[in-house]
């Protein structure tokens, strides 16, 4: 697992005749912080290109797996935004592995193997990211995954992480994707105004940006 204290940034399985040797394995231990660090960083990047265009079918869309995760259904919409998450040769059903990801999740918190919430958000493509989501259709097995638009509360937990924002750099900028002022934001917080400009200068420098003008968009997609 390649994760941080921001979050988990990727994966790698390794499917191996015979155990790792020793020095393979301090190879792989010794790359991984830089390699988790690059992997933010790239996920970063797709925060910083905003959204161009609509959906076809724009909120969500939701595919129906039976007990196997075998594909029962779709609503309008789920196809692309498969084809968009793994794009596919021309003619070909686009492979839904970010819902079947999920659906499994959910299968391992049902065994208690895992206690995970069965969700996920990812990069659609650009710069729109999606909430992936499984649950039960009760009374039947039916497994329902939805794939919809992160709302700006998770885009902006999104930026947080992603940017490795401090706990109070996190705190100003819930402020100021609110509309507060510095004023305002000193005010709620007890701090001085000369503290929030300083945090603002390192959250400014983290994201790439100039100015608030450029921070919120950034923030609300």
């Amino acid at each position: 697992m390649f994760r941080d204290v921001h979050g988990c940034w990727g994966f790698l399985d390794l499917w191996l005749r015979e155990p790792l040797l020793s020095d393979q394995r301090g190879l792989l231990t010794s790359v991984l912080e830089e390699v988790t660090t690059a992997l933010r960083a790239a996920q970063a990047e797709t925060l910083r290109r905003l959204p161009s265009g609509r959906l076809e079918h724009p909120g969500p869309a939701t595919l129906l797996l039976d007990a196997d995760l075998t594909i029962q259904g779709s609503t309008p919409g789920m196809e692309d935004r498969l084809r968009r998450l793994l794009p596919a040769p021309e003619g070909l059903a686009p492979v839904p592995a970010a819902v079947l990801n999920v659906a499994a999740q959910l299968l391992a918190v049902e065994e208690r193997v895992d206690g995970h919430d069965p969700e996920a958000r990812t990069h659609l493509g650009d710069g729109r990211w999606v909430a992936v989501r499984a649950a039960r259709l009760r009374p039947s097995d039916t497994i329902s995954v939805s794939v919809e638009p992160t709302t700006p509360s998770e885009r902006l937990d999104l930026c947080v992480r992603a940017f490795g924002l401090t706990a109070r750099e996190a705190d100003i900028v819930r402020s100021v994707a609110r509309g507060l002022d510095t004023a305002s934001i000193a005010r709620e917080l007890h701090l001085a105004s000369y503290t929030i400009q300083d945090h603002l200068k390192s959250v400014f420098t983290k994201t790439g940006v100039g100015s608030r003008r450029d921070l919120v968009p950034l923030l609300s997609g």
